[in-house]
């Protein structure tokens, strides 16, 4: 009889929990839809101009923005390794929904929305920000490894080259860095507070993961970088594959510590400083960070309707087998 009534009270939390899930996805499908609106009617003219001139390009930006949500969401699965227990589509969703929702404040506040929905599944907040904080730290591993190729063979300046080598090798003897600091966590510090800090958090983050949990965050910086590289090379025809690795690792870990609301600003200025660095003119430098900022939004939003025709088939097809 007891552990009936502890059943149904697990039952009852957990339908609260999607409950308060639901309503808060529907409030952010309103501020989106507001914050949309707001940037539609300020910027009106120039997106439409944008539209006019570039219609194909910024179609196709979003395809490869749409493409780069759904690489993020699988690398996460991948290192929470739980690929099998959830339907793909929904973790998408919950991915677009979580980068709304950073629009609300800076920080990345929309990791609310992937700890709650990961919750729902009995993954406990740890795991997932365990799982967040391996997923950055994969990330900046691999955007400063690629980052150092494209200073030593993307340039023939002599300083950018030697900075290039240098972040090499510090990538190169990283692994032993982190071997020491292991030891003296491992073998120095008595007190049982750090040792607990390190057992549940500093210890997988100081270990170097075999290249198996790489290679996703190699094809994910190059989506970014292909991205870069079409839509500059729509206004100029003199900017490098290397530049586009740097421009989209720079952006992409800027988006890491996300001072402002989604980057919101930050983004915008290294897009147009870039521009104007390069030879374009104000207009084009603003035309090009405007095509960024709709690239972000409109992934999401595609990945939100293709996710909602997807489980709306699926549960359709469940229901006709039935």
């Amino acid at each position: 009889m007891r552990h009936d009534e502890e059943h149904d009270n697990y039952l009852d939390k957990r339908r609260s929990r999607k409950t308060f899930i639901g309503y808060f996805f529907k409030f952010v499908y309103v501020i989106l839809i507001i914050a949309i609106a707001s940037l539609i009617f300020i910027y009106r003219k120039s997106l439409l101009q944008l539209w006019v001139d570039h219609p194909v390009l910024i179609l196709s930006s979003i395809l490869i923005g749409a493409t780069y949500i759904n690489v993020q969401a699988y690398n996460f699965l991948q290192l929470l390794e739980h690929t099998e227990s959830f339907n793909f589509f929904e973790v998408v969703r919950v991915w677009s929904l979580t980068s709304l929702a950073n629009y609300l404040g800076p920080f990345q506040p929309g990791l609310l929305v992937r700890f709650g929905f990961f919750k729902t599944y009995n993954i406990s907040v740890l795991k997932t920000a365990k799982t967040t904080l391996r997923q950055i730290q994969l990330n900046i591993l691999t955007g400063m490894f690629l980052a150092s190729i494209a200073l030593i063979f993307g340039f023939q300046n002599s300083t950018v080259r030697t900075f290039g080598i240098l972040l090499f090798s510090f990538l190169i003897i990283l692994p032993i860095i982190l071997r020491v600091i292991r030891y003296i966590f491992e073998s120095l510090i008595k007190d049982e507070r750090f040792r607990h800090f390190y057992s549940n958090w500093a210890q997988d983050l100081l270990t170097i993961p075999p290249f198996t949990k790489f290679y996703l965050f190699f094809i994910q910086h190059s989506i970014m970088a292909l991205l870069v590289f079409i839509v500059y090379n729509t206004f100029t025809s003199n900017f490098s594959i290397f530049e586009s690795f740097l421009v989209g690792i720079l952006t992409t870990l800027s988006t890491l510590l996300a001072i402002a609301p989604n980057n919101l600003g930050i983004q915008e200025v290294i897009f147009s400083q870039i521009s104007v660095l390069k030879g374009m003119e104000t207009p084009e430098a603003i035309g090009i960070a405007l095509i960024f900022r709709i690239t972000q939004i409109g992934g999401c939003v595609l990945c939100l309707a293709l996710a909602k025709v997807s489980l709306k088939l699926r549960r359709t097809g469940t229901i006709s087998n039935e």
